[in-house]
């Protein structure tokens, strides 16, 4: 029944089926050759292909117009997102719903407009310009639905680290309203914290406590075992039962669960990508070079060029997210940056022009790699000043003042030791470590998820050292689960190196062949073998290196990054390719 009116006639139904017939219409026109020769004389002549593209204008024109014009579309349309705000946490404004109706009728003349050119100058493929109306549209009436999946999947990520967060707080006595306050002010964990934060309007407006927001949301709340955590807690502390040892169980399941999805990850990547770049990398160019003269090398190019995006996509999608600060921009940046480089140079230095796009395209990313190579340090560095303040608290020492101790301590990085005299700078300007989570400026989540559950032990009396203790082996428990998916990247590394060396040397051999059966084709002319290209199979060798190493900088780096290792793939490529 929830999705009868999105579906029905009466709602949006009519909607999605006009659209439908229009992105129809639209691949019928790039694609259909009759329609890719107009000129403004035949334009001007009525037959059935003019009538057609007219009809064409008419739909591209109207469809969006007039659901932007209809009367009271934006309350229509921030009736439908307020149905799913409850789930998906997002602000309905009906003044950003107006701005984007304003922007499908702005785009409207423009989409004509590049249908006009392609269709008379030729240029057929510029008529998918003439969807940008329908694409703002689209966007318009599924943020909602987006916004759902988004908020479910950030739960997922979060779940277990808002679970050691709440074993803690039962330990040390802090409470679930204690700790929601502090999650919402720091926002340590983004996606719980509007949770805790409607629960917390909720229990203060609606409802007469917690316990009773916290039933309702379980309800309401996208994901299930979220919903599940929250009513089992809000039960259990309202019969008064042993909480702190159920969440214990919970957090072992939720440790059992990432085991088996890492695992599963593991043997994701290593048969899908390892199946598929076997056959694009290696089985399809070497059986296109024995039967150059039937099929081609530049199909396969094509081929190659094309799946490896599509290599690193699945690589990142299969590999579960991390809660670092990293932005994807300056990878994207980096990698048109090498695609442009190396169409432009391409027909000046061969293939050589897709080492060199690399090189010039390492320098953007260098920052980006950078700051992935602290937070993997500050992973492992935290787990080792986490260590120390165990054993300083059994001498004795508070955090605070272990906190003194460790910042003198030459040991460390001094990435971490920079981190740690600012944290010891506004620990003597009496701010909370809570909040010093979200002060101190760092890519890493570790070091802000660390620094936040000292301070929950340290304001509630400083805890006892089993608190930190429990805190510490969570954290070592996540940090081997992401070491272990970590090693699948080896194979990549090694399929790479051989990968270039077995078809290199497969293709040295069939080009000597053709040369030879070339020789003799002018004794015997029926006995003839096929001409094949070593500068194509050189492009092929550098493209299959170049993207097996991605895929493992993917699996290894949690994003697609073009980082320095890669360029020792780039040139075992490079050498073997002289060799063809």
């Amino acid at each position: 029944m929830k999705w009868r009116y999105l579906y029905s006639l009466e709602g949006l139904g009519g909607l999605w089926i006009s659209l439908a017939i229009l992105i129809i219409e639209t691949l019928i026109i790039v694609l259909k050759s009759p329609l890719r020769t107009m000129t403004p004389q035949s334009l001007s002549v009525p037959t059935p292909q003019t009538l057609a593209l007219f009809m064409y204008l008419v739909s591209v024109f109207a469809i969006p117009a007039l659901f932007a014009w209809r009367t009271n579309i934006s309350k229509e349309l921030a009736n439908i997102q307020r149905r799913y705000a409850p789930k998906a946490l997002i602000p309905v404004r009906i003044s950003e719903l107006k701005k984007k109706i304003g922007l499908i009728l702005i785009s409207i003349p423009l989409s004509v407009l590049f249908t006009l050119v392609g269709l008379i100058y030729g240029v057929s493929y510029l008529c998918l310009l003439s969807l940008i109306p329908v694409a703002i549209l689209t966007s318009i009436i599924l943020r909602p639905y987006l916004a759902i999946y988004k908020h479910r999947m950030e739960l997922d990520h979060e779940l277990c680290w808002f679970l050691v967060l709440l074993i803690i707080a039962e330990s040390v006595g802090a409470g679930w309203k204690y700790l929601s306050r502090r999650l919402i002010e720091s926002r340590i964990l983004p996606a719980t914290a509007r949770e805790l934060e409607v629960i917390d309007r909720d229990a203060r407006i609606y409802f007469p406590s917690h316990i009773d927001a916290m039933l309702h949301r379980s309800s309401l709340t996208p994901n299930e075992r979220f919903g599940r955590l929250l009513a089992g807690y809000a039960s259990r502390l309202r019969e008064g039962s042993n909480v702190l040892s159920w969440l214990y169980s919970w957090l072992r399941e939720e440790f059992v669960r990432l085991e088996f999805n890492y695992r599963l990850f593991a043997e994701r990547i290593a048969s899908l990508i390892g199946q598929m770049g076997l056959a694009i990398y290696a089985i399809l160019p070497l059986i296109s070079i024995s039967m150059a003269s039937i099929t081609g090398l530049n199909i396969v190019t094509y081929v190659v060029i094309l799946a490896t995006p599509l290599l690193t996509m699945i690589a990142y999608v299969l590999r579960p997210r991390t809660l670092d600060r990293v932005s994807l921009t300056p990878s994207i940046i980096s990698f048109t940056l090498l695609i442009f480089i190396a169409i432009l140079l391409y027909k000046l230095v061969g293939p050589l022009s897709l080492v060199l796009g690399w090189c010039l395209a390492l320098i953007p990313s260098l920052q980006l790699y950078a700051r992935v190579k602290e937070c993997e340090a500050l992973q492992v560095e935290s787990l080792e000043f986490l260590r120390e303040i165990i054993e300083l608290k059994r001498c004795g020492y508070s955090i605070a003042a272990a906190f003194q101790y460790i910042a003198k301590m030459p040991t460390y990085s001094s990435s971490l030791r920079k981190y740690l005299t600012k944290i010891v700078q506004l620990i003597e300007l009496g701010i909370p470590l809570t909040h010093i989570a979200t002060l101190i400026k760092t890519p890493s989540f570790v070091l802000r998820y660390t620094l936040f559950s000292l301070g929950l032990i340290h304001e509630c009396g400083g805890g006892s050292i089993e608190a930190i203790q429990h805190l510490y082996e969570s954290l070592k428990h996540m940090h081997m689960l992401i070491g272990n998916a970590k090693r699948v990247s080896l194979f990549f590394d090694i399929f790479a190196i051989i990968n270039t060396i077995i078809v290199a040397i497969i293709s040295r051999l069939i080009i000597r062949l053709s040369s030879v059966g070339l020789t003799l084709a002018y004794s015997f002319p029926l006995m003839t073998l096929p001409e094949v290209s070593s500068t194509t199979i050189s492009l092929v060798l550098l493209i299959s290196a170049l993207g097996y190493s991605v895929v493992s900088t993917t699996v290894r780096r949690g994003i697609p990054l073009i980082e320095p290792r890669q360029g020792i793939f780039l040139g075992i490529a490079a050498v073997m390719s002289t060799l063809v």
